[in-house]
């Protein structure tokens, strides 16, 4: 289940999936909650998974840290 919650989250995380070699993000459900990914190379299913919420959690992390006025992560400046 994804944990984005607006368009622009969902927008910048599909990107960032299919911006990922050999993943892509295929399908997104009617109500935005769940997402289809190709993962070309993902044997394991399980890591797989995780890798894809761990992205999520980062993106999340990021983005709603820089709503709240906060700064960049790990430094990194804005604009």
């Amino acid at each position: 289940r994804l944990r984005c919650r607006t368009d622009a989250e969902v927008a910048a995380y599909m990107g960032l999936i299919t911006l990922t070699p050999g993943t892509m993000a295929v399908s997104l459900s009617p109500d935005s909650t769940r997402l289809i990914v190709h993962g070309m190379h993902a044997s394991d299913t399980t890591a797989f998974r995780a890798d894809l919420a761990r992205l999520e959690a980062e993106l999340l992390d990021a983005v709603r840290r820089l709503e709240r006025g906060g700064t960049a992560p790990n430094g990194m400046e804005e604009g």
